[in-house]
């Protein structure tokens, strides 16, 4: 008899489960676990625009934090140019970091100063921000290649892709002040720990819209789900490119 009913509530289970399956729901009406969570043929289209999505955006900041530094800040000069020339507008962390340049030195004549930070601006930064620049535009497209024709290949390409883009980055943690610090592009760029259950939950909604960011209020919940390590999420599977299946 036992046996039985354990059938019957079988087949009635399977039944419900058949019955409340949305199709235009990629997980089948469930929300799995971030960790257990892979990408399929089920979810394959969300997945595409949920990692072009994010790889645009870490475009369009890494070509933002090149601008400020290299065209325009806060609509006057360049910063790269304000900070040579020591007048740097409302970003008193600017001062903070050229402190740290010479830390522990002797106090050094006022031309000697200036080759210095000259030096290190044109040599160090400014080359660090354009790689970061190029690096992810290179990223994107390869993206999108792996969006529009999706294989294991792919999926490594973009994952190489991705290791070349961190490399500038990791290296401009050296110098997280100015426009970087203050248009919070460190954060949309870099932020973590991410929010996985939230990451989940874009990828079943598509709600794009949650990766943007206008108030402060809202800038932490959308940078938990954008930037490098949500696409590392999205490209990876511990430590391994994704598998097309």
């Amino acid at each position: 008899m036992m046996k039985k009913n354990f059938f019957a509530l079988t087949i009635l289970a399977a039944a419900f489960g058949l019955a409340s399956c949305n199709p235009d729901d990629p997980t089948g009406g469930k929300t799995p676990a971030a960790a257990d969570l892979d990408y399929s043929s089920e979810n394959a289209t969300a997945w595409h625009n949920y990692m072009t999505q994010v790889a645009s955006l870490l475009k369009d900041d890494a070509a933002t934090l090149y601008a400020a530094w290299s065209e325009s800040y806060e609509g006057g000069a360049a910063y790269a140019e304000s900070f040579k020339n020591h007048t740097w507008s409302s970003d008193k962390k600017a001062v903070a970091g050229i402190e740290q340049i010479i830390d522990g030195c002797i106090t050094i004549a006022e031309d000697t100063w200036n080759a210095v930070v000259t030096q290190y601006v044109d040599h160090v930064v400014m080359p660090t921000y354009l790689a970061l620049k190029e690096k992810n535009e290179t990223l994107y497209n390869k993206v999108k290649e792996l969006a529009a024709t999706p294989s294991n290949e792919a999926f490594e390409a973009a994952c190489n892709a991705w290791l070349e883009a961190r490399e500038p980055w990791e290296m401009s943690e050296a110098f997280l002040f100015g426009p970087v610090d203050a248009l919070g592009l460190d954060p949309n760029l870099d932020s973590w720990p991410l929010d996985q259950d939230a990451i989940v939950q874009i990828l079943t909604s598509s709600d794009w819209g949650a990766l943007e960011w206008t108030e402060d209020s809202e800038a932490e919940a959308a940078q938990s789900v954008r930037g490098f390590h949500t696409l590392e999420y999205l490209l990876f599977k511990d430590g391994k490119p994704r598998r097309v299946k």
